[in-house]
């Protein structure tokens, strides 16, 4: 596994996915700022979402950050899959709630840096972040309105 010292991989990651995003969102925005008005409680649980989604979409780029030397290109393309999936989602859920491309990126830079002090910037420690993340963002990936209901719940 590799070392990431000084957190430059994490630099690296952290501008690929700054600008990812801001690309995607202008694509994204018009299509859903068309949609009826969201309740103020609406609002907080989908903006919960987009939390949980841009974490893990951070999670899915330290991962490949993380992958080993040897790993296969097809599963690094399946990640890269995932990653895109991950921003599309939190995109789309970002414009529907009104958060600014500023915000989202922002909020992405964030979490990166948070998954990347929690590991203290070695891939060695990563087990730390598959454990508060993998599951959630497998089922997030595939249902995002099934955690906008449980948000709505509470």
């Amino acid at each position: 596994m590799p070392a990431l010292q000084s957190h430059e991989p994490f630099n690296r990651v952290r501008i690929i996915a700054a600008c990812a995003l801001a690309f995607a969102a202008m694509l994204i925005a018009p299509a859903w700022s068309q949609e009826s008005k969201l309740s103020e409680r609406e609002t907080q649980a989908w903006n919960n979402v987009q939390e949980e989604l841009t974490a893990c979409a951070a999670y899915w780029n330290v991962a490949k950050t993380c992958a080993p030397e040897d790993a296969k290109a097809d599963e690094l393309r399946q990640v890269d899959r995932i990653i895109d999936h991950m921003n599309t989602l939190a995109l789309k859920v970002g414009s529907r709630i009104g958060m600014t491309q500023d915000a989202m990126v922002s909020r992405l830079k964030m979490a990166i840096e948070d998954q990347a002090k929690l590991i203290q910037g070695k891939c060695v420690n990563f087990s730390s972040l598959m454990v508060r993340h993998l599951d959630r963002c497998k089922s997030l990936g595939d249902h995002p309105e099934a955690a906008f209901r449980e948000y709505m719940k509470k």
